[in-house]
């Protein structure tokens, strides 16, 4: 079971092992491997790489929609399939949709490194997620995680066929029929319950920060943003990070962006305290 009431040093812990300062909270992954670990499992098999090359991110479905006509049929798909998998709030209409799009049209990565015609605009969006973006920052992460707690991850998706097989397969593969990562879930269908390959939307695997910041971690909170040394810190600006803090405690219904925002305030100092300088 994943706790938030951890003492300040096994948190320091934790981001110690981890090295780098990142926005997500390493909570709920390292006690998740250990408990995985206290049942004698010595290795697991982890899906990374599977949104990364499948299109599983909401966002990239917004480079989909360039790939199409916005009068056609396939341009109201992606909206679709978008408004499916995303949450109540951070669904759009078709206006905001071309608004993105466009935006998106004439953005720097859009000018450079051109390959449309070799793999098209959306998969060309994946390779960057997979190769350059986030997939490794989530795998030097999850390895810390794992090796953190001495266990070994694979990950079947990481395999280079698989890597190269992702790339040789069209936008519609991928997203279609209202879904993303389509063509995984129909690989997967016969052998998992349907209610699990055809879930929406997609929720990831987050810390409910705004929770655990009005709980567990609400007086470790306020006594770090109120000592000396946070307030003398210079990775960031302590005073700016207080008032923010004081702000989100006197909200009436934080949301779970006032709790991540809270966290990622918190990091540079929390990073440097776990690292000892």
């Amino acid at each position: 079971m994943v706790n938030a009431a951890i003492s300040p040093s096994d948190l320091f812990g934790y981001m110690y092992i981890c090295e780098d300062p990142y926005i997500t909270s390493p909570i709920p992954f390292m006690q998740t491997y250990g408990s995985i670990v206290k049942e004698g499992i010595k290795v697991t098999i982890d899906g990374h790489g599977a949104d990364e090359l499948f299109g599983g991110y909401g966002s990239d479905l917004f480079y989909a929609a360039l790939e199409v006509r916005e009068d056609d049929e396939a341009c109201r798909e992606v909206l679709k399939t978008f408004n499916n998998m995303a949450l109540a709030e951070h669904r759009v209409t078709f206006q905001q949709l071309r608004e993105r799009v466009e935006a998106l049209r004439n953005a720097a990565d859009m000018t450079e490194d051109r390959n449309e015609d070799k793999i098209g605009v959306f998969n060309r969006r994946l390779y960057r997620q997979t190769h350059r973006e986030v997939l490794p920052t989530l795998l030097r992460c999850y390895d810390r995680y794992s090796m953190g707690n001495g266990l070994e991850i694979r990950m079947p998706f990481m395999d280079y066929r698989i890597v190269c097989f992702a790339f040789s397969v069209p936008m519609q593969s991928k997203t279609n029929g209202g879904y993303t990562k389509k063509i995984v879930r129909d690989m997967a269908a016969p052998f998992m319950d349907r209610r699990v390959m055809y879930k929406k939307p997609k929720v990831g695997f987050n810390s409910p920060m705004t929770e655990w910041l009005q709980g567990e971690m609400k007086e470790f909170v306020l006594d770090t943003v109120h000592s000396r040394d946070f307030l003398e810190c210079g990775l960031l600006n302590s005073l700016d990070t207080c008032i923010k803090v004081s702000e989100f405690y006197k909200l009436e219904q934080a949301s779970y962006t006032d709790g991540e925002s809270i966290w990622v305030s918190l990091v540079p100092y929390l990073w440097k305290k776990a690292m000892g300088l």
